[in-house]
């Protein structure tokens, strides 16, 4: 317990040194690898610095909240249920005092990564066969948004009835000609696949199988932690086929950045009367005759 204090401590300093606007993370994580608390890397954008601190057991909020309550501007807090800590919100919103709050999504900012490292490492889906390894959260949200660039995706789950129904709603909202298709067997997805990307919640998954099946030259991208067996690493190299890890980190600063100018919108005065007609902002929907 000391060390945690003594790791609140440090990062409170950390904050306190910068006179940049200051953010508390709190989040929660589906990797069942991951322990009770994780201190993750400090993050800064051009005006802002954040601390992220993900949980699994909430018996550690207090003590974070009595640590940086007033001294981060913003507690930034995610209100996905992935694990045993339940609803972050409802615990931590209660005991906030001093600073504000923002809900955030780290799911969607990695989704957004995820995204586009995809369009930058293809240029074009179209015609392309992906292979997603874990229909949760991120797995599901991926596969509507490359499917949408084109790509010909098959998503693979070992609840395969779950998955088909996930994939049944995927494809009546989707805006594609190509669908979304269930692999009830991976291997038989991954058969050509020009990409393989593993979502499972730090389950090593992908193997030298997956990367035999491949086609030669494909990506693999370990969107999930830990998701590519190590041996498979030296059959995809061997066979021309890249390994990358994704990092959020982009996904991050455009998220920040869009809450900044969203914020900016919102606190100045969006509309002026001036008799006739009003002086509007941009983001205000103005009437007939508003300048």
């Amino acid at each position: 317990m000391q060390d945690f204090k003594s790791k609140l401590e440090e990062l409170k300093n950390i904050l306190s040194a910068s006179a940049k606007e200051k953010m508390v993370g709190v989040a929660t994580t589906a990797d069942i690898n991951n322990p009770p608390i994780i201190f993750g890397s400090t993050r800064e954008t051009e005006t802002t610095i954040a601390v992220t601190i993900i949980l699994r057991d909430t018996s550690f909020v207090d003590e974070i909240i009595n640590t940086f309550d007033g001294v981060a501007d913003y507690f930034m807090i995610d209100p996905e249920v992935k694990n045993e800590a339940g609803n972050l919100e409802s615990v931590i919103l209660p005991k906030i005092k001093k600073s504000k709050y923002f809900i955030y999504k780290p799911n969607d900012f990695t989704v957004d990564s995820l995204d586009t490292l995809v369009a930058l490492l293809f240029g074009t889906l179209l015609g392309k066969k992906v292979l997603i390894i874990g229909a949760g959260n991120i797995g599901s949200k991926i596969a509507l948004k490359l499917c949408e660039r084109g790509a010909n995706v098959f998503l693979f789950d070992k609840d395969l009835e779950k998955t088909k129904t996930i994939i049944e709603g995927l494809n009546l909202v989707k805006r594609s000609k190509s669908l979304i298709l269930a692999s009830e067997n991976i291997l038989e997805g991954a058969k050509d696949a020009d990409l393989v990307i593993g979502c499972t919640p730090g389950v090593p998954i992908i193997d030298k199988n997956i990367a035999e099946a491949m086609k030669e030259g494909g990506k693999i991208i370990d969107a999930g932690n830990r998701t590519v067996v190590p041996e498979a690493l030296a059959t995809a190299r061997a066979r021309g086929i890249e390994v990358l890890s994704l990092s959020s980190l982009g996904g991050y600063t455009g998220m920040v950045e869009n809450f900044l100018f969203q914020r900016e919108i919102l606190e100045k005065p969006r509309m002026k009367n001036l008799g006739d007609c009003c002086l509007i902002t941009p983001g205000t929907l103005g009437g007939k005759g508003d300048i």
